[in-house]
């Protein structure tokens, strides 16, 4: 059965009924506590280099008084972070090309990232990956949640949907997003609509050269989500996943 996708104002609309996309909700939750640690400790060490060309001479005290506003200290995360979302395009799109076998997206990717690229190589060899998509839309009909899949692998385990994160670590909104996927119950492929099945729900971690699989536990992903879409209900009661049915076309 083919469906359309159109998105409008943030709203994702699927046979004329909304979604939310699951990363906006969990916004709502705010940021995590280890996020806020390191972006004040991104800001001090920031600081601490100020204070010292100062003490130098190496910058005025104007620069300095500007330089050590509050936006400008959180600037150092923020072009961390500006870097690690970089990587994860690269990363994507290194997926996509191993998905399909396109030689030259392999030699490019291979060519920006040459680690990350063996890395994630050698994984998919040893775990005789066979790729089943990747950038794969899915809906939750029950939550009115969605979002998208990096990819869709059958593997020895069977078939699982994976994240690809440009990390060491996953944390606990990253946890819930994939874990999310793993519980949807629709999925547009090559823009026909589906049943989405899984067997599995992992992680696959790349950095430093390494990738590594995080296997995700959804044990209790729907009683979770069903908390977090009543906190989203409270920031966002007018949204029209909570309409009547039929109310919004």
């Amino acid at each position: 059965m083919t469906s359309t996708i159109r998105k409008e104002y943030g709203v994702t609309w699927l046979d004329n009924n909304a979604y939310i996309g699951i990363t906006s909700v969990l916004k709502q939750l705010g940021q995590s506590e280890k996020i806020v640690h390191w972006q004040l400790r991104k800001a001090i060490e920031r600081h601490a280099q100020l204070l010292m060309k100062l003490n130098n001479g190496e910058i005025t005290e104007g620069q300095y008084n500007r330089e050590s506003r509050p936006e400008e200290l959180l600037k150092s995360h923020k072009e961390k972070r500006r870097e690690g979302a970089d990587m994860g395009m690269v990363n994507h799109t290194m997926l996509d090309a191993f998905s399909t076998g396109d030689s030259k997206l392999l030699a490019e990717t291979k060519a920006k990232a040459p680690e990350a690229f063996n890395a994630l190589d050698l994984w998919l060899h040893e775990n005789n990956a066979e790729f089943i998509g990747t950038e794969i839309d899915v809906f939750s009909s029950t939550l009115r949640f969605c979002g998208r899949i990096d990819a869709k692998i059958k593997t020895p385990k069977g078939i699982g949907i994976f994240e690809l994160k440009s990390k060491d670590r996953i944390y606990w909104d990253n946890q819930m997003q994939a874990a999310f996927y793993g519980i949807c119950d629709v999925a547009i492929i090559g823009g026909d609509k589906c049943v989405n099945d899984c067997d599995f729900v992992s992680a696959l971690l790349l950095k430093n050269g390494k990738c590594v699989e995080h296997e995700i536990d959804t044990t209790d992903t729907m009683k979770t989500l069903y908390a977090i879409k009543e906190i989203y209900r409270a920031h966002k009661p007018k949204s029209p996943i909570f309409a009547i049915p039929g109310e919004f076309k």
